[in-house]
């Protein structure tokens, strides 16, 4: 069957940015949505939305909630070679129920899509992400090395199935994987499988309970690579990225025989 090129995106814009109060208190950046952070002079919404061009996606819903009317007058004020459209969401409706709520209540996905969280830089390589898509055709979570376990940590088969996740770990972490001397942790970053919104219901709903419940049915597969990873939705996160992120995106699947199963002590 002919390789499928993941045409659609879905960058989740809708958080209140609280974490981000310090610096709120000297500059009014608490007015601003995170995904208008700016990181080495470009805001993180152009990042994501230039490397979803690059790779050909045509398709982009921007999930909103809080200060939607900004990142709608910053779309405004930018000519984009992309159908951008923002879809607002009635009430808060979580993280997974946000994916659900966006793509039924737009008119452009109709097929398996990348999502993303708007306030992550992830420099996962999209083509080589597409092609591992299309062998597994499943639900697909990009991993990224981190020291910080504020996070996902996963364990996986030698297939990249994921077995089992585990959300803010304090001790539960044998068997979890490793590259090198860091653990492997989700990046924000995933290829959905359209189908797949069906386990999530209409109301609110939180992205924790959709990836055990994937997890459960043995359909996500879990992306390892050695990219560049930031969450700015802290402001030493923020701090990292402006002095750190390099803007290329070359990382590929790393081979399982790279990965190191971790043993507790």
């Amino acid at each position: 069957m002919r390789n499928k090129k993941i045409k659609n995106a879905v960058i989740l814009a809708g958080g209140y940015g609280t974490r981000m109060v310090t610096i709120a208190i000297n500059d009014t950046i608490h007015k601003i949505p995170k995904v208008l952070f700016m990181v080495q002079g470009t805001s993180v919404l152009e990042h994501i939305i230039q490397n979803f061009y690059n790779f050909g996606v045509k398709n982009i819903i921007i999930a909103t909630f809080y200060l939607s009317q900004n990142i709608d007058s910053f779309l405004k004020k930018h000519t984009w070679n992309i159908n951008i459209k923002i879809v607002k969401e009635k009430e808060k409706m979580d993280t997974a129920g946000a994916i659900k709520y966006a793509v039924y209540n737009s008119d452009i996905i109709k097929d398996d899509f990348f999502l993303i969280n708007g306030d992550t830089l992830c420099s996962a390589n999209l083509d080589s992400l597409n092609n591992f898509y299309n062998k597994k055709k499943r639900t697909i979570m990009v991993l990224s090395p981190s020291k910080d376990l504020r996070n996902r940590v996963v364990e996986i088969n030698k297939n990249y199935k994921i077995l089992k996740t585990t959300l803010y770990p304090k001790r539960d972490l044998k068997k979890c994987i490793l590259l090198k001397d860091k653990f492997l942790v989700n990046a924000g970053l995933y290829i959905i499988k359209f189908s797949d919104l069906n386990y999530i219901s209409e109301t609110p709903a939180p992205i924790d309970g959709f990836i055990k419940k994937l997890t459960g049915l043995g359909k996500i597969f879990s992306f390892p690579t050695n990219s560049q990873y930031f969450n700015i939705g802290t402001p030493e996160e923020l701090l990292k990225a402006e002095n750190n992120w390099k803007g290329i995106y070359n990382h590929k699947l790393l081979n399982y025989k790279k990965l190191k199963i971790y043993k507790d002590k």
